[in-house]
């Protein structure tokens, strides 16, 4: 209800009133709810993780309207966002963040982020590779 409650709201109103509203500025309706979807995954008690959580839910947030405008539906972002949190608590996650009902865990702790923030990059090679194939175009 999570993931759907959320992209009813950034997807589906905002973006949609956005774009009715304001058909000649697409990137005000196309870049505006990325911004505020990753500005409401702002959590002030990670810390210096707060700006790599916003900075994927950005990065998440721009496929899922690509793949709203793509598709005209919000089926496929909704799908993907609920995959994609499913995959974060239920498949595998970090040793200390919602590590209790993963199968597996990342081998380093979300602290070493700190250290190396290039390795969040890894966690967005998956996105782009949903994106990559939920974007591409079926036969009719």
């Amino acid at each position: 209800m999570q993931t759907l409650a959320e992209e009813l709201v950034f997807r589906g109103f905002l973006m949609q009133q956005l774009a009715a509203r304001l058909p000649r500025w697409p990137l005000v309706w196309f870049g505006l709810p990325p911004l505020l979807f990753a500005a409401a995954h702002y959590a002030p008690g990670m810390g210096l993780m707060s700006p790599l959580a916003m900075g994927y839910a950005l990065a998440f947030g721009i496929v899922a309207a690509d793949l709203t405008r793509r598709s005209g539906n919000l089926g496929t972002a909704w799908g993907l966002h609920l995959a994609n949190n499913a995959f974060a608590i239920l498949v595998f996650s970090s040793q200390s963040e919602l590590s209790g009902l993963a199968l597996w865990h990342a081998p380093y702790p979300v602290e070493q982020l700190y250290e190396a923030p290039w390795l969040a990059l890894l966690d967005l090679a998956p996105l782009a590779l949903a994106w990559a194939v939920l974007a591409r175009p079926t036969r009719r």
